[in-house]
């Protein structure tokens, strides 16, 4: 294992998919709350992941937080939205075009995943960018 981090942020419900990705894999955080997140950030973390529906929708306010944070700002940021949405195609674009804009590093939709690869590789796949991440920083 890397001896850096990841932080994740998301929803509850979400922490058994987290589990599944990451544990036994790599060391990580999850937090629920905005105010949780922002006020664990340091230079511990490698990696933030943080899901579209964190918090009620403050993704955006993780990223610009993150990218405003001195031990934050070089990390990467990646956005998630899993599979089960209510979003548009033409909201996940804005979505997707906001996180850009605003500084996130990458946006994985695993709707499109699940469209090419069944749980196992998907949960491989998911781990191997985090490996590759953390490589990328040796």
């Amino acid at each position: 294992m890397t001896s850096k981090r990841v932080l994740v942020a998301v929803r509850p419900e979400d922490d058994n998919l987290v589990s599944a990705v990451l544990d036994g894999h790599f060391d990580f955080t999850i937090r629920h709350r905005l105010a949780e997140a922002v006020e664990g950030l340091d230079e511990s973390f490698g990696l933030i992941v943080c899901g579209v529906h964190f918090d009620q929708g403050a993704m955006f306010d993780l990223l610009a937080t993150a990218k405003a944070h001195p031990a934050a700002s070089l990390v990467p940021f990646f956005l998630v939205l899993r599979e089960e949405t209510h979003h548009s195609p033409s909201v996940i674009t804005g979505i997707r075009s906001a996180a850009t804009v605003r500084g996130a590093d990458a946006f994985i939709d695993m709707r499109d995943l699940k469209t090419q690869m069944d749980e196992q590789q998907m949960l491989v796949h998911l781990r191997n960018i985090v490996r590759d991440v953390f490589l990328s920083q040796n």
